[in-house]
């Protein structure tokens, strides 16, 4: 072989080890447990980096840009910030902002998470709200779904039928993330009693039994733009009487 044909093959290897999509995060499953390869500040830092170039293009790009930041969203939420706190255990008052130290109610699991995702959201006061409104909080233009005394099989399905996603889902007493993928639907909440775990939706005993639940599709136009211009979310709370 010429020496410049060496050359050529070596240039080819290098670019081949190099390419993006060859990161063994683009290709984890949606119901991977599999904890996030980088440490949990540098998920947030690398995300706000992202966001803040995002944002400088939204007035000149906006369809682009809120698109793509929908799609980044989604992915880090996913696979990295829900991930990472995977094993952190479930306590009734649990309060942590750190995964993998102390313990965590499943309000605060919820808001501390999107919270770390860059959304503005009042972490304690959403935290302690019912679900449905915890729910009403994140969505504008997405419409809040209900169902009662629904078979897992059929509210799934219904879910579902909205399209890939993760959605905010509440209980009778509970409240947790839906991720919906092509091929399966995953629970992702703080479960009473246990830890912080991600499961198949139609096996996860919380959803399975709860008479009433309620859902929504997160990260619609008017929440992606939230998040790039770092404005404040409201918290839903219950109307006086």
């Amino acid at each position: 072989m010429r020496s410049h044909d060496v050359r050529a093959l070596v240039l080819v290897l290098l670019l081949g080890c190099s390419r993006g999509d060859a990161d063994p995060r683009a290709s984890a499953p949606a119901g991977s447990n599999r904890a996030p390869e980088r440490s949990y500040p540098s998920i947030r830092s690398h995300l706000e980096a992202q966001r803040l170039a995002l944002a400088r293009d939204l007035d000149h790009h906006r369809a682009s840009s809120l698109a793509r930041a929908r799609e980044l969203l989604i992915a880090t939420l996913r696979d990295e910030i829900l991930p990472a706190w995977n094993g952190t255990p479930w306590d009734f008052s649990g309060t942590s902002q750190t995964p993998q130290q102390g313990k965590i109610a499943c309000g605060y699991f919820v808001s501390t998470t999107l919270l770390h995702l860059g959304l503005q959201v009042e972490r304690v006061r959403m935290a302690q709200q019912a679900s449905e409104h915890i729910a009403q909080s994140l969505i504008s233009t997405h419409p809040l779904r209900r169902s009662s005394d629904q078979p897992i099989d059929a509210f799934l399905a219904k879910v579902r039928s909205h399209g890939a996603g993760i959605y905010i889902v509440g209980l009778d007493n509970h409240v947790g993330f839906l991720i919906v993928d092509p091929a399966d639907t995953w629970f992702h909440h703080a479960g009473p009693k246990e830890v912080v775990k991600r499961e198949p939706a139609h096996e996860a005993p919380y959803l399975v039994a709860s008479r009433y639940r309620v859902f929504a599709k997160l990260f619609d136009d008017a929440l992606v733009e939230s998040w790039l211009l770092g404005s404040p979310i409201a918290t839903v709370t219950p109307k006086r009487r």
